[in-house]
Protein backbone atom coordinates (compact mmCIF):
# COMPACT_ATOMS: atom_id res chain seq x y z
CA UNK A 1 0.00 0.00 0.00
CA UNK A 2 1.34 3.44 -0.92
CA UNK A 3 2.35 5.80 1.86
CA UNK A 4 0.11 8.80 2.52
CA UNK A 5 2.18 11.81 1.47
CA UNK A 6 -0.24 14.64 2.16
CA UNK A 7 -3.81 15.85 1.94
CA UNK A 8 -5.46 15.78 -1.53
CA UNK A 9 -6.08 19.05 -3.35
CA UNK A 10 -9.73 20.05 -3.91
CA UNK A 11 -10.22 22.81 -6.51
CA UNK A 12 -13.77 24.13 -6.94
CA UNK A 13 -13.78 26.76 -9.71
CA UNK A 14 -14.17 30.32 -8.46
CA UNK A 15 -13.21 29.38 -4.89
CA UNK A 16 -9.84 29.00 -3.21
CA UNK A 17 -8.43 25.46 -3.30
CA UNK A 18 -8.46 23.28 -0.21
CA UNK A 19 -5.63 20.88 0.60
CA UNK A 20 -1.90 20.53 0.26
CA UNK A 21 0.09 21.89 -2.66
CA UNK A 22 0.04 19.49 -5.60
CA UNK A 23 3.84 19.15 -5.45
CA UNK A 24 4.14 18.38 -1.72
CA UNK A 25 6.22 16.72 -0.47
CA UNK A 26 9.15 17.25 -2.81
CA UNK A 27 12.83 16.68 -2.08
CA UNK A 28 15.64 17.98 -4.23
CA UNK A 29 19.15 16.63 -4.10
CA UNK A 30 21.82 19.13 -5.10
CA UNK A 31 25.50 18.22 -5.26
CA UNK A 32 28.01 21.02 -5.85
CA UNK A 33 31.60 20.00 -6.56
CA UNK A 34 33.88 23.02 -6.60
CA UNK A 35 37.62 23.00 -7.14
CA UNK A 36 39.89 26.00 -7.41
CA UNK A 37 43.58 26.78 -7.24
CA UNK A 38 45.77 29.86 -7.25
CA UNK A 39 49.49 30.34 -7.88
CA UNK A 40 51.28 33.53 -6.81
CA UNK A 41 54.74 34.59 -7.97
CA UNK A 42 56.56 37.69 -6.70
CA UNK A 43 59.22 39.17 -8.98
CA UNK A 44 60.59 42.65 -8.35
CA UNK A 45 57.71 45.15 -8.36
CA UNK A 46 55.31 42.57 -9.79
CA UNK A 47 53.03 40.13 -8.01
CA UNK A 48 51.65 37.71 -10.60
CA UNK A 49 48.63 35.55 -9.87
CA UNK A 50 47.09 32.86 -12.05
CA UNK A 51 44.13 30.80 -10.99
CA UNK A 52 41.12 28.82 -12.01
CA UNK A 53 37.86 27.37 -10.79
CA UNK A 54 35.66 24.48 -11.86
CA UNK A 55 32.13 24.08 -10.52
CA UNK A 56 30.13 20.94 -11.33
CA UNK A 57 26.49 20.96 -10.21
CA UNK A 58 24.13 17.98 -10.09
CA UNK A 59 20.41 18.53 -9.49
CA UNK A 60 18.29 15.44 -8.96
CA UNK A 61 14.71 16.70 -9.07
CA UNK A 62 11.79 14.33 -8.70
CA UNK A 63 8.64 15.08 -10.66
CA UNK A 64 5.90 14.19 -8.21
CA UNK A 65 3.00 16.50 -8.97
CA UNK A 66 -0.40 15.26 -7.75
CA UNK A 67 0.89 12.23 -5.83
CA UNK A 68 -1.64 13.13 -3.13
CA UNK A 69 -4.52 13.39 -5.58
CA UNK A 70 -6.29 16.38 -7.10
CA UNK A 71 -9.99 16.92 -7.69
CA UNK A 72 -11.58 19.75 -9.70
CA UNK A 73 -15.22 20.80 -9.50
CA UNK A 74 -17.10 23.04 -11.94
CA UNK A 75 -20.77 22.80 -10.88
CA UNK A 76 -22.04 20.86 -13.88
CA UNK A 77 -23.50 17.97 -11.83
CA UNK A 78 -25.60 20.01 -9.37
CA UNK A 79 -26.65 22.72 -11.81
CA UNK A 80 -30.41 22.63 -12.39
CA UNK A 81 -30.13 24.99 -15.34
CA UNK A 82 -31.98 27.80 -13.54
CA UNK A 83 -29.06 29.23 -11.58
CA UNK A 84 -25.37 29.85 -12.11
CA UNK A 85 -23.20 26.78 -11.70
CA UNK A 86 -22.03 26.06 -8.16
CA UNK A 87 -18.71 24.26 -7.96
CA UNK A 88 -18.90 24.15 -4.15
CA UNK A 89 -22.17 22.19 -4.38
CA UNK A 90 -20.48 19.64 -6.64
CA UNK A 91 -17.61 19.35 -4.16
CA UNK A 92 -19.93 18.86 -1.17
CA UNK A 93 -21.97 16.28 -3.10
CA UNK A 94 -18.78 14.41 -4.10
CA UNK A 95 -19.05 14.91 -7.86
CA UNK A 96 -15.64 15.92 -9.23
CA UNK A 97 -15.34 17.06 -12.84
CA UNK A 98 -11.82 15.59 -12.96
CA UNK A 99 -9.67 13.58 -10.61
CA UNK A 100 -5.98 12.88 -10.86
CA UNK A 101 -3.55 10.69 -8.95
CA UNK A 102 -0.02 10.27 -10.25
CA UNK A 103 1.78 7.03 -9.53
CA UNK A 104 5.41 6.21 -10.15
CA UNK A 105 7.52 9.18 -11.03
CA UNK A 106 10.54 10.42 -12.87
CA UNK A 107 13.68 11.98 -11.48
CA UNK A 108 15.44 14.53 -13.65
CA UNK A 109 19.22 14.25 -13.46
CA UNK A 110 20.40 17.72 -14.50
CA UNK A 111 24.14 18.41 -14.64
CA UNK A 112 26.11 21.55 -15.45
CA UNK A 113 29.80 22.47 -15.30
CA UNK A 114 31.17 26.03 -15.16
CA UNK A 115 34.79 27.04 -15.68
CA UNK A 116 36.72 30.21 -14.84
CA UNK A 117 40.34 31.29 -15.12
CA UNK A 118 42.28 34.49 -14.54
CA UNK A 119 45.69 36.11 -14.70
CA UNK A 120 46.53 39.17 -12.65
CA UNK A 121 49.53 41.44 -12.12
CA UNK A 122 49.81 43.80 -9.16
CA UNK A 123 52.47 46.23 -10.38
CA UNK A 124 53.90 48.56 -7.74
CA UNK A 125 54.69 51.69 -9.77
CA UNK A 126 55.78 53.68 -6.69
CA UNK A 127 55.39 53.52 -2.92
CA UNK A 128 51.99 55.28 -3.21
CA UNK A 129 50.70 53.72 -6.45
CA UNK A 130 49.98 50.08 -7.33
CA UNK A 131 48.24 49.01 -10.54
CA UNK A 132 46.07 45.91 -10.39
CA UNK A 133 45.67 44.56 -13.93
CA UNK A 134 44.33 41.28 -15.18
CA UNK A 135 42.03 39.25 -17.38
CA UNK A 136 39.33 36.77 -16.41
CA UNK A 137 37.49 34.24 -18.57
CA UNK A 138 34.30 32.45 -17.54
CA UNK A 139 32.48 29.68 -19.36
CA UNK A 140 29.05 28.71 -18.15
CA UNK A 141 27.91 25.59 -19.94
CA UNK A 142 24.25 24.82 -20.41
CA UNK A 143 22.56 22.20 -18.26
CA UNK A 144 22.10 18.76 -19.74
CA UNK A 145 20.02 15.80 -18.59
CA UNK A 146 21.58 12.37 -18.22
CA UNK A 147 18.60 10.52 -19.74
CA UNK A 148 17.72 12.96 -22.54
CA UNK A 149 14.65 14.38 -20.79
CA UNK A 150 15.17 17.97 -21.98
CA UNK A 151 12.86 19.51 -24.55
CA UNK A 152 12.65 22.76 -26.46
CA UNK A 153 10.78 24.28 -29.39
CA UNK A 154 12.99 24.47 -32.49
CA UNK A 155 11.46 27.04 -34.90
CA UNK A 156 13.32 25.73 -37.97
CA UNK A 157 11.71 22.29 -37.39
CA UNK A 158 8.38 23.77 -36.29
CA UNK A 159 8.03 21.41 -33.35
CA UNK A 160 9.03 20.56 -29.82
CA UNK A 161 12.00 18.21 -29.74
CA UNK A 162 13.50 16.09 -26.99
CA UNK A 163 17.21 15.58 -26.58
CA UNK A 164 16.72 11.79 -26.50
CA UNK A 165 15.54 11.66 -30.15
CA UNK A 166 12.06 10.39 -29.27
CA UNK A 167 10.33 13.14 -31.26
CA UNK A 168 12.50 13.32 -34.39
CA UNK A 169 14.40 10.25 -35.58
CA UNK A 170 17.48 12.11 -36.85
CA UNK A 171 17.43 14.80 -34.15
CA UNK A 172 21.15 14.50 -33.34
CA UNK A 173 22.18 15.30 -36.91
CA UNK A 174 19.66 18.15 -37.20
CA UNK A 175 20.69 19.71 -33.89
CA UNK A 176 24.40 19.35 -34.71
CA UNK A 177 23.77 21.02 -38.06
CA UNK A 178 22.01 23.87 -36.22
CA UNK A 179 24.95 24.21 -33.80
CA UNK A 180 23.10 22.58 -30.91
CA UNK A 181 23.87 19.47 -28.86
CA UNK A 182 21.87 17.57 -26.27
CA UNK A 183 21.57 20.94 -24.52
CA UNK A 184 19.01 21.98 -27.17
CA UNK A 185 20.46 25.50 -27.20
CA UNK A 186 23.70 26.95 -28.49
CA UNK A 187 26.32 27.61 -25.82
CA UNK A 188 27.74 31.03 -25.04
CA UNK A 189 31.52 31.03 -25.22
CA UNK A 190 32.36 34.73 -24.78
CA UNK A 191 33.25 36.26 -21.46
CA UNK A 192 36.84 37.55 -21.45
CA UNK A 193 36.75 40.46 -19.00
CA UNK A 194 39.34 42.96 -17.84
CA UNK A 195 40.15 43.06 -14.13
CA UNK A 196 41.10 46.53 -12.92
Amino acid sequence: MAAFLGFPNFKPSGIAALGDNASDPITFIVNDYDGSDLVTWNHGRHTFRIGGDILHVQLFQPTNTDKNGAFTYNGKFTNSGKAATDALADMLAGFPATSLLMTGGIVNHLVQTNYAGFVQDDYKVSQNLTLNLGLRYELQTLPSEENGQLSNFVPSLGQIVYSNASSVSNISALLTQAGLTNYLRAGQFGGLSPML
